[in-house]
């Protein structure tokens, strides 16, 4: 019986987890469909900019990656200390950067004389936004919700048929994690010549 993904992720196991998230419909993420003949492939570069733009904003570090014609894997490292570290106001300018906020983050950001209950409530919106910027659910929503209707539109309106949900795995020893990274690359290596457009590996000061 499926489990719902908060009893999956457990931080306090491991903080390393692989990630898949797949297009359904027969729709193409990316890469030549072999039937029509067109080409998706300018939409690579779009996918990848997006991933590493996210790691920048949250707590997340991406270890490995690969997108496929239809799916993606990213291997993830969630950065919980690091979040717990940052300022309210550090908090709240990397949130600002996905989402709009609400009026009273606005007012403190620019440094704006406040009431003691507006402060109140940014301080009840930095907590939420903190616990989010170091949350996988989030980071691959933000992520899906991009290839789903954020990309520009080139050739035609975005596909629409990405799945909204993922499938998360955790690693738990450092061989674990290794094999994992190495697999993903694997795969797109051996598929190379079949509509894999990205495999690589970014290091972002997580530790291995």
């Amino acid at each position: 019986m499926p489990k719902p993904r908060k009893s999956l992720i457990s931080l306090q196991d491991t903080p390393y987890y692989h990630c898949v998230s797949r297009c359904v419909r027969r729709a193409f993420l990316c890469g030549s469909d072999e039937l029509t003949g067109k080409s998706y492939e300018h939409r690579r570069g779009w996918i990848e900019d997006k991933m590493l733009a996210l790691a920048k904003v949250f707590a997340i570090d991406i270890c490995a990656y690969a997108v496929m014609s239809n799916h993606t894997h990213l291997i993830l490292h969630v950065s919980e200390c690091e979040a717990k570290n940052w300022s309210i106001r550090e908090v709240l300018e990397r949130w600002h950067r996905l989402h709009k906020g609400t009026q009273f983050t606005e007012k403190y950001l620019e440094n704006k004389g406040m009431a003691e209950f507006e402060l109140a409530s940014v301080y009840e919106s930095c907590g939420k936004y903190r616990k989010r910027l170091c949350d996988i659910s989030w980071f691959m929503k933000e992520l899906n919700i991009f290839t789903w209707t954020g990309m520009p539109i080139v050739d035609e309106r975005w596909i629409g048929f990405i799945g909204t949900g993922f499938i998360g795995t955790g690693f738990i020893g450092t061989g674990f994690i290794g094999t994992g990274m190495a697999t993903t690359t694997l795969t797109g290596q051996a598929l190379q010549f079949g509509n894999v457009v990205l495999v690589g590996f970014i290091r972002t000061g997580m530790p291995i």
